[in-house]
């Protein structure tokens, strides 16, 4: 679709470009031009200058310039066509079509927009209305959604009744399916796509209604026969793209810029309880995993983002995702701490004004994720202690800056009691390796076994060559490297190679290296024989750490059950080190070390 130059030069004569700026960032006057942060970096002295007389702009920093259009496109990641069909409604302008699009033409565009819109409004009338929205209001009221969020957030309801809204809005029947709205059931008759759900428009950076979200009523879905999703959204349309589009953000825009922060969540409930408690600059994504394209839109509003959701979710897959949008885009990404469970919404329910104190005090990602590893692991051990600085120090590797990883070092230190020049000489020697390994790929890694670990290698190859036959034997408890664990606890219940290798690629661990290492070699050992040397040497780990145990008196209080446990290991370690009865031995042992490792 294209404009006439005529149309493009009377948008931008009527556009106040300093009006239209300041909406992004404070502008003040000096002298005949205007000045202010620039939106396109970050920085701490204005170098923004802004021309109102000739409609301009220039950034003495970074060096962004352009018009009022430039500037729509760049900031609100629009194409041409949007940002003059923007400040065209802006200004109040009419603009006309020189050439007709070939493939969307733009009063087919408007109509699909007004459509959307129309949808709204009924939906809030259906909402108002004493008797048909009287269920939905009372679910609302009681979530605690005020009165004033629902008219702010424009919530409706769509009543259960399959066929009433294409009626109501006027819409064709292919304009109706193909914007979202509605589908073709198996008889080819269109229906709603929204039945007994509480709606939420869904709208651009311009704020034009582009889908909808739609939450079921918990009564309405303990009713039905079927297991009815409890959010549904619009299907993906060319105006709406759940990659791209952030809900809440056209409302939430101005507050951002001013408080140069983003709250990101993920529902639309979220945003809501938020908003009621002061949290006003938070937006959510669309039922979709954070993306490049929606920091690529958040960073030209603001540089720090804010998660409220659980953001260590995914564990080493999620950390490399959040680490490569920080460096990628220049940002610092903080966690709020939101208590474990709930969401955001759930606390706005319950203690609202708990929220804006859990944003202010939102940590780095990796402080976040060690404090709580912290925070929920016992210590009282020295076996334990180690265990956790095991998990933090892969924690602090995942980070690309080593200066980041030093920073962090003395906290992981304090918690465990571990000397700060030990930690700092396995992070040095751990993240060469994972360097190295991540290199080739972003979700690939290389292992550093030890000659300790050559058994328990062994033993995996074994398991993942051969799942059918040892998953009943080779358990996940009985490796002590948490990579090769993971593994195992991947392969366990496999009927065959091809199994285990789905799961290892569906797996968010990046455990693909290993597991194909293993695979692309198969064993040439017995069986037998490398479980009873693998086993065998966990037992003596495990011997040694009682002993040490008994040292130190912490087991003094159960030392006859302690030297129990010493004598049937030894004994069983010893008989199949003479070859007796190995089979059988080495099964008793395998049950030893689990029933001990289950006792920790």
């Amino acid at each position: 679709m294209a404009y006439s130059d005529d149309d493009k030069e009377r948008v931008l004569n009527a556009t106040d470009i300093v009006a239209l700026i300041g909406e992004q960032v404070p502008l003040r006057r000096v002298g005949r031009r205007f000045v202010g942060l620039c939106p396109f970096h970050s920085e701490g002295t204005p170098s923004l200058s802004v021309n109102l007389e000739q409609g301009l702009y220039y950034c003495f920093g970074c060096h962004a310039s352009g018009d009022a259009l430039s500037f729509v496109m760049n900031t609100l990641k629009i194409d041409f066509q949007e940002a003059l069909e923007h400040l065209a409604r802006r200004s109040g302008i009419e603009i006309s079509q020189s050439q007709r699009d070939i493939s969307i033409s733009k009063s087919r565009r408007e109509l699909h927009l007004t459509l959307l819109a129309r949808s709204r409004d009924w939906f809030r009338a259906n909402l108002e209305d004493p008797t048909t929205g009287r269920i939905a209001r009372e679910y609302l009221k009681s979530r605690k959604i005020s009165p004033d969020a629902i008219k702010h957030f424009g919530v409706g309801w769509a009543p259960e009744e399959p066929d009433l809204l294409r009626r109501a809005i006027g819409a064709d029947e292919d304009d109706f399916v193909e914007v979202g709205l509605g589908y073709r059931d198996d008889r080819s008759t269109v229906r709603d796509h929204f039945r007994g759900r509480v709606m939420f428009p869904i709208s651009d950076a311009t704020g034009r209604v582009v889908a909808f979200g739609g939450r079921i009523l918990p009564e309405l879905a303990s009713k039905s026969s079927y297991d009815l999703p409890k959010y549904k959204n619009s299907p993906e349309t060319y105006l709406y793209h759940k990659r791209r589009v952030l809900y809440g953000l056209d409302l939430a825009r101005a507050k951002i810029v001013q408080l140069d922060e983003v709250v990101v969540c993920e529902g639309y409930t979220d945003v809501i309880g938020l908003w009621q408690s002061g949290v006003e600059n938070a937006v959510a994504t669309c039922g979709t995993a954070l993306s490049d394209e929606h920091f690529e839109r958040l960073k030209n509003f603001s540089r720090r983002i804010v998660l409220s959701f659980d953001a260590d979710g995914a564990g080493q897959s999620a950390a490399e995702r959040l680490y490569k949008f920080e460096q990628n885009f220049n940002l610092q990404i903080y966690v709020a701490k939101i208590p474990f469970g709930k969401d955001p919404a759930e606390v706005a329910k319950d203690n609202p004004e708990l929220l804006p104190k859990m944003v202010t005090e939102a940590e780095p990602y990796l402080r976040f994720r060690l404090m709580r590893l912290f925070e929920n692991s016992e210590m009282d051990t020295s076996e334990k202690r180690a265990k956790v600085a095991e998990t933090a120090l892969n924690m602090l590797i995942e980070h690309p800056s080593p200066l980041v990883r030093s920073e962090y070092l003395g906290l992981v230190a304090d918690a465990t009691k571990i000397s700060f020049s030990e930690l700092k000489n396995q992070v040095e020697r751990r993240s060469k390796v994972h360097r190295r390994g991540s290199q080739p790929s972003s979700t690939s890694r290389v292992y550093n076994v030890s000659e300790g670990d050559r058994a328990a290698l062994e033993a995996l190859r074994h398991l993942v060559n051969d799942p059918l036959e040892l998953s009943e034997i080779i358990s996940p408890r009985l490796f002590r490297v948490s990579e090769l664990s993971s593994l195992a606890e991947l392969a366990c219940g496999c009927t065959s190679v091809t199994e285990v290798a789905s799961k290892v690629q569906a797996s968010p661990d990046g455990l693909s290296d290993l597991f194909f290492r293993l695979v692309s070699d198969p064993p040439t050992s017995e069986v037998l024989d490398v479980v009873s040397t693998f086993v065998s040497r966990e037992a003596l780990y495990e011997l040694e750490v009682i002993t040490q145990r008994l040292r130190r008196g912490e087991g003094s209080g159960d030392l006859l059950s302690l030297s129990n446990q010493i004598a049937v290991a030894r004994r069983l370690v010893e008989s199949i080190g003479r070859g007796e009865n190995i089979a059988d031995n080495t099964g008793e042992l395998i049950t030893w070390l689990l029933e001990v490792r289950d006792g920790k």
